[in-house]
């Protein structure tokens, strides 16, 4: 008897097990469901990433300072802030978000992943290239180091606002992604979050955009203006 009611024990808990994994299972498959809507946006009707493409291309011209023209005593400062520059704007121009012109279709995930890209890559590119691998090269030239400064102090702080964004996403993304079933409320909330999110993250990379054209415009400044056009 002993022997029979441990088989209906052992028996009832693998039918608990089988229950539990399916639920949780169930919750997976529901869960995603709701967080893999799209949002369709063609990108080239959109404000900020007419911006974007904008203000990269004049950075790109205001960039195009022919160092060799500039005076012996900046030259090499010219040199180093231009290829600090220009690997900065590398590393922008190969987000997934600035490429993807034309029609898009985002996902919730996407606007984590393209505002992270903004905190890690460009963070590395941009604010540490020209904060310290061009550091010797403008410390050794007065006449610019406290426009460079002025212009590094605005920089950073601009840039903080986008780091605050970025963490912000990501504590949200977060939880929009923990498991449980989503009520009619939070389902619309999810699509409508998703809208909004992508709009936002748009405007950070117009903004980041918009500081990378600040860059070039002092360094054209700095260095003599204009273009080798």
């Amino acid at each position: 008897m002993m022997k029979d009611f441990l088989k209906l024990f052992g028996n009832i808990l693998i039918m608990l097990g089988i229950m539990m994994a399916s639920f949780l299972l169930l919750i997976n498959l529901y869960h995603y469901r709701e967080v893999s809507h799209t949002y369709n946006i063609d990108t080239n009707e959109n404000v900020s990433y007419n911006n974007i493409k904008d203000n990269i291309s004049n950075a790109e011209r205001l960039l195009s300072l022919d160092v060799s023209k500039v005076s012996a005593g900046k030259s090499d400062a010219a040199r180093a802030v231009k290829i600090s520059i220009n690997k900065c704007i590398d590393a922008y121009k190969d987000a997934n978000l600035y490429k993807n012109s034309g029609i898009h279709s985002f996902k919730y995930y996407d606007t984590y992943v393209n505002m992270n890209y903004l905190y890690t890559k460009i963070n590395s590119e941009c604010n540490n290239l020209l904060k310290y691998n061009t550091k010797p090269y403008i410390d050794s030239n007065p006449n610019i180091k406290s426009s460079f400064d002025a212009m590094i102090t605005n920089y950073d702080k601009v840039f903080n606002v986008v780091i605050s964004n970025s963490n912000y996403m990501e504590k949200k993304s977060l939880n929009t992604n923990s498991y449980s079933f989503t009520s009619e409320m939070n389902r619309f909330s999810i699509f409508d979050d998703l809208r909004s999110d992508t709009d936002f993250t748009l405007r950070n990379y117009d903004l980041v955009s918009s500081l990378i054209l600040d860059l070039c415009t002092w360094y054209s400044d700095a260095f003599g203006g204009g273009s080798n056009e």
